[in-house]
């Protein structure tokens, strides 16, 4: 989610946020498509709590605010 402060902030700094940005979905998506090849292959999925991308993302907003 693009935050409402993106316009004060200079063109660079809209970059570094975007491209960060782009590297968490980048890392998700591999999460995921990991996952789904697991289970395509018939193969259950068992991630721990430590694992799991919601909690992750859960912790890093808690620590964000």
């Amino acid at each position: 989610m693009i935050p409402k402060k993106i316009n004060k902030m200079s063109i660079e700094e809209q970059e570094v946020f975007l491209v960060k940005k782009l590297q968490e979905l980048h890392i998700k998506e591999s999460i995921y498509r990991r996952a789904l090849a697991q289970v395509r292959g018939k193969h259950k999925l068992e991630v721990s709590d430590l694992e799991r991308p919601d909690l992750l993302e859960m912790k890093d907003e808690v620590k964000a605010a």
